[in-house]
Formats: structure tokens, sequence, C-alpha cells
């Protein structure tokens, strides 16, 4: 197993349900913010150990998590019917914000699956810790500090081959150091052709994806740690079957600096700061398109944070506070080459900075309840610095309306109660109303076809979320939420462009899951969520909601085997707003459902090799996704299929 602490491991901790995605990486599934009192000895959800483009494909196997798919890379995750910047997704806590207003790159692409130790998923508005917005959930994507034997090294090494896309990856990830101090390098190479469906039709996927990061860490006194570290994201080439354009470049550059210190004789037992920069610079362009003129789009966009924070007990009160700010820069252009010339802007330098105060605070009412309480206050201060004409209109004429800095004081909290039934059964509500401000390509995307609405106002999100879980050799979970948006942000179409407006909407859902344990080998594992989203203004359904979502899977596990079957299983989605109908939403058609089967094997070849292979889609079903982008090669209004039968297999060492 690894020695990266809770690397590799398959572990449950009594504040989670914890999975392993594979060997290598521990994925966490939070439903609230806490948990009091016994829970089940073994996690309900089980993952396959499939080897993923990225993190947000491989979070898709969570319950009432989805995906959007445009080509073979950049899934951008949905937890719950929520999407973009409604999620907070923080890379080893930093911000990284995407450098395509169409989302090429949302901040998961950024973080390597091999190049992590743990994956937390907490779904909803359960904390207030991770700065604003995040109403929909927050994804924490982060290292942990490594442990050694007595020579000194520890780390692991891995490569996978892919039959569908004709794939390859590889990866390194090596450690030197003692207690007091280590540098740690990791690197990963991932490169794939274009996949082919279900009905063998070739689907726009190819990308070239390499990364590679440093990070020093150690004591400088008995009490204060110093972890500093840079990490290089390289995208090559990215082709998109769901997207006017492709990526033929994107950088990512991240640098980050942690400090924590834990003062001896004080009611605080731990202060913490930190600081990050990231920087993304992306391309896209037509060039692969065909036609006369091509189109190309360069974007930056830069974001600079941080946050102190202080935990510790006030007589019988647990207790977290801190501050935070972040500041995101966004700047774009649109070219027509090869003169070069101008045609429009995508962001005209726009700017939305954070400054925010933040404090949470749980307490024991009893043995058998748990109070934790969260309070968060944020300014927000928003504008566009350029004032250059796009697509032959002002700004002013393109918004319908003067352009002016905007400002917004925003108030977001939460209040859950863990209740312990006995009998490793634990109940929990959790009662919250999260802020969630407009984004840069809300505010002022500025082309002739993708309008932005300055005048925003930020949507207010009232949930209610109920849990009831249990079990010990057999777990089980049932959750149920409600959300009341005020002042939803709506993405429609208008007079032949995208446009955004509020609007009152509703999120509302069920998760169910069970696990049965049949013997001393063999597991059973099921799970069920469904979504419903509705426009409460105009009595119509949200766009790209998932439809009912199942699984069904079984493992066996015996000495140095285990070997499983999964059914992944979606019901059909009718309730749709068309672009093409009065509704002029997202959705591109009404889908169809679909049932896949995928297998997989694992044998540990030796204490530090194993190896695992498997095969997903194995009857080559053709289906895809509600959510996903629509497929602009395809005459037919479709989504972007998913890939068809697909063998992979991979090696992976440890030391």
């Amino acid at each position: 197993m690894g020695r990266y602490g809770a690397l590799g491991a398959m572990t449950l901790l009594s504040t989670s349900l914890l999975t392993a995605a594979d060997e290598g990486l521990t994925l966490k599934v939070t439903y609230d913010a806490d948990r009091l009192g016994d829970v089940a000895e073994e996690p309900v959800t089980t993952f396959t150990k499939k080897p993923s483009a990225d993190l947000a494909d491989l979070i898709r196997q969570v319950n009432g998590v989805s995906g959007i798919r445009m080509g073979g890379r950049g899934i951008d995750p949905v937890i719950r019917g929520q999407r973009e910047t409604q999620l907070n997704v923080l890379i080893d806590g930093a911000f990284i914000h995407g450098g395509c207003p169409n989302r090429m790159d949302p901040p998961s692409t950024y973080a390597s699956v091999n190049s992590y130790d743990t994956l937390t998923v907490i779904k909803g508005f359960e904390t207030v810790k991770y700065g604003s917005g995040g109403t929909g959930g927050t994804v924490l994507i982060e290292r942990q500090t490594p442990m050694f034997d007595d020579d000194g090294v520890v780390g692991h090494l891995s490569t996978t081959y892919r039959d569908n896309a004709e794939g390859g990856q590889g990866s390194l990830d090596l450690a030197a150091g003692s207690e007091s101090g280590y540098v740690r390098v990791v690197g990963d190479y991932d490169e794939a052709s274009h996949y082919r469906d279900g009905k063998g039709d070739e689907v726009r996927s190819s990308y070239l994806t390499r990364s590679a990061g440093i990070i020093v860490g150690g004591d400088i006194t008995e009490n204060t740690t110093i972890q500093a570290s840079y990490d290089r994201n390289e995208e090559r080439d990215v082709s998109f079957a769901g997207a006017g354009m492709d990526s033929p470049k994107s950088n990512a550059d991240s640098y980050r600096l942690k400090l924590a210190h834990k003062p001896a004789g004080s009611v605080i037992s731990k202060v913490s700061a930190e600081l990050y920069r990231s920087e993304v610079d992306h391309l896209m362009d037509t060039a692969r398109r065909g036609g006369k003129m091509v189109m190309s789009a360069p974007s930056e966009s830069n974001t600079t944070g941080g946050r102190i924070t202080a935990t510790g007990w006030l007589g019988a009160h647990e207790l977290t506070a801190g501050v935070d700010m972040q500041q995101r820069d966004k700047s774009g252009a649109i070219f027509a080459l090869p003169a070069g010339v101008k045609k429009g802007l995508l962001w005209p330098d726009v700017s939305i900075d954070q400054v925010g105060v933040f404090a949470e605070v749980a307490r024991h009412l009893s043995a058998q309840d748990k109070l934790t309480a969260g309070l968060r206050y944020d300014r927000i201060e928003a504008d566009a610095a350029s004032r250059e004409r796009s697509f032959g209109k002002t700004l002013a004429e393109l918004y319908g309306q003067a352009l002016s800095p905007q400002t917004e004081h925003n108030v977001s909290g939460f209040l859950n109660w863990q209740h312990d039934l006995g009998a490793g059964r634990v109940f929990s509500a959790n009662l919250s109303r999260g802020v969630r401000t407009a984004d840069a390509t809300e505010r002022y995307m500025a082309k002739s076809n993708w309008i932005g609405n300055p005048s925003l106002d930020p949507e207010k999100h009232q949930q209610l979320t109920l849990t009831l879980h249990g079990g010990d050799q057999h777990p089980w979970l049932v959750s149920a939420f409600y959300n009341r948006i005020d002042d939803y942000i709506l993405r429609y179409q208008h007079a032949g462009a995208s446009r955004y407006k509020n609007v009152a909407a509703e999120l509302y859902g069920l998760e169910l899951e069970q696990a049965v344990r049949l013997g001393s080998h063999w597991r059973i594992t099921g799970q069920l969520s469904y979504t419903v989203g509705n426009n409460l203004d105009d009595d119509q359904p949200l766009s790209r909601i998932a439809p009912l979502m199942a699984s069904l899977s079984a493992d066996y596990s015996r000495d140095a085997w285990e070997a499983g079957v999964r059914w992944n299983l979606a019901g059909a989605q009718s309730d749709v707003c068309l672009a093409s109908s009065s509704c002029a939403g997202l959705d591109v058609t009404k889908t169809p459902g679909y049932g896949v089967v995928d297998l997989y094997a694992d044998y540990q070849i030796s204490a530090g090799w194993r190896i695992s292979a498997g095969v997903e889609n194995i009857f080559d079903k053709t289906y895809r996704l509600h959510e996903s982008r629509d497929d602009v090669f395809d005459p037919n209004p479709v989504q972007v299929n998913e890939p068809g039968r697909q063998f992979w297999l991979t090696l992976r060492g440890e030391f």
C-alpha cells in the first residue's frame, strides 16, 4: 500500500462515507458538515478502478454526481443539478478558473488523477470554509504529507493502455526526505486520438496533456511547518465534438505557499495561512474545422487568493474562523486569421474581487446530538475595464445598458443537526442559505451571439437536506434535498444569441444507496439518484438536468484478486427546455435511457506491483448523457456520445 498519508487506503472516517477510487487515490463523499455516533464499518458506494482522463470523469461514479461531456477531456462536473461556478473546486487549497468561456477547461482538468492523494466531494451547501459560493457542493483535490520508511524514499509509477482511441497514460510520483522535511516531484503524460462510439462512428475527442509539479515542505520549528509547490499543466491539440472550436494550446501555472502553526498552551489549536496564484493561458481556433477563414480566440484567466484560518476550543464549542480573498482577472478576444484582425471580445478585461470572513462552530448537545453552524460574509466587486467595441458595437449597445462597477454584500450560512438513533443509525438535517455571485461569463461575455448581463443579481439558494444512514456489514443511506433559488441565473436564447437573466427556480431530489455483503468475498452495491429542476417564473423545466440514474455492482475479493461488474443505468429524460422551442433553453433534445455494463479486475503481482484490467461498455452500446453538449458535427440534434467498447490495462508499482 502507499505511504502518502491516506494514499492507497480504503478507510471509513466518522465524518464521511469513504471509498477508494483506485489504488493511490482515496475518495471521500461527505453528506453533512460532520457526523455523529457509530457509522457503518464499510462505505456504501464502491468505485471501479478504471483509469480516468480527468478527475471529473472519475467522480461521475458518485451517486447524485454527473458530468457534461464536450470531448475526450474537460468533463464538467454536475452535483445535484448544479454546475460550473455553482461548485467550488479547490486544487490543493487553491482556486483555478479555466481560460475558456465555453468550459473546455473546467478546474478539474488541471488536476491529474495520479498526482493527488485525496478527493473529497461535499454535496450541497454544508460548510462556509472554502470560499464564497459553492451552493451546489465543494470538491477538494488534495495532497498529503509523505510518510517515510528508513530508506527515506517513497513513490509510485503507473502506465495505462486504452484500445478505443489508442490512448496511453504514464505517471510518476516520487518523494524523498524525513519527518522534518521532504521534496516531492510528480509528473503525468496522457495522450489519445479520437474515440469511437457504439455505432463505430468517430467522435472528435483527441488530446495530449502533460503535467509536472514539485512540492517542498518541512518544519520551521517544532510547532510550525511550511510547504511550497509549483505545478505546470499543458494541454495540446484538444479536439471537441461539442464545440465550434478546438484548443491547440492551454497552459496553466499554479503557485502555492502554506504555513501552519500549533500554538502551545492556547485555546487555539492551529493557525494556518495560505497564498496561491494560478495563471491560465488558453487558445481556441477553427483551424481543423475547414473553411476559408480561421478564427482564433486567445484568452487569459489569472486567479490570486489566500486565506487565514484559526481553529480551537471555546469551552465546549469547537470553533473555526478565518478570512479569505480571491481576485479573478479574465480577458479574451477573437481574431480573424491569417490577417490577425480583431473581430471582437470574449471577456473585456474582467475583474471580480472577493473578500470574506467566516466562522463555524460545533457543539455536542448530548451524547446523541450535535449541532454545527456556519456563517460567512462576502464583499464582491465586479467590473470590466476595457471599453473597446466588440463585433462593431460598444459594450453598452451590446449589453443594452451602461457599464459601471458592481458591488455586492452577500451573507451565507448553515445549521446542521445530527442525531444518533442508536444501532449505528444517524439522522441529520441541514438547513442553509448560500449566495453565489455571477461569474465573468454570465456578467460580461461580449460576443455577438453570446451576451452577458452586467446587472445580474447573485443567486440565493435556500436548501434543506435530510439524511438517514446506518448498517454495519450492510450499510445503507437515504438522502433527500429541496433547494428554492431566488434570482437563479438562467442562460436562455433570445434573438439568435445566448443571454442571461434572473428567475425563481427550484431543485429537489432523492438519493438511495445500499450495500450487502454475501459471505467473506462478495459484495453487492446499488445506488439511485433522481433530480428535478424547474424554472418557477415560466413554469418550465431547467435545462441539462440528469434523469433517473442508478447502478448495480457486484465485487469479489480474495487473496491477491479483486474483480467486479457494474451495471450503469439511466432513464429517459423528457422534461426538457429545448433551444428550438419557446422555452429557449440549453437542452439539445429529449434523451433515451440506457444500460451499460463494465467489467474490471485487479491482481497483486507482488508486494509492490499490481496489474488491473477492464472492459467499459462491454456490449458496445451507443448512448449519451442528457447533460452533455450538442455534437456540432452531427446533422441531428443530439448530445456528444460516450465511448463505445473500450479495453484498458494498467500496471502500477509502489516503492
